[in-house]
């Protein structure tokens, strides 16, 4: 890692040095996002598990995304109606 990333979780902001470890839950409650708040470019490595399939939300922008078992985007999407199982069968 190099620069000052700042880290916003859902509840708090701290700023992050060079060799901090961070680890975050899945769900809601492993939301963060890292942001540059400096003039200065900042580098960070990041490693996920890659779960497949996953559903991911947005928080802030109100939306969801869902991927399958290979990795391709199935949706992207802000909630909307509520649909009964059977609408659209035949």
């Amino acid at each position: 890692m190099r620069g000052r990333p700042t880290l916003r979780s859902a509840d708090s902001e701290q700023d992050l040095e060079e060799g901090d470890v961070v680890c975050f839950r899945r769900g809601k409650d492993g939301f963060h996002q890292i942001l540059n708040r400096t003039d200065s470019p900042i580098r960070v490595f990041m490693i996920s598990t890659l779960n497949k399939p996953d559903i991911v939300e947005y928080p802030d922008s109100g939306k969801i995304g869902a991927r399958s078992v290979a990795g391709e985007r199935i949706l992207l999407s802000r909630p909307g109606p509520i649909l009964e199982y059977w609408d659209g069968e035949d």
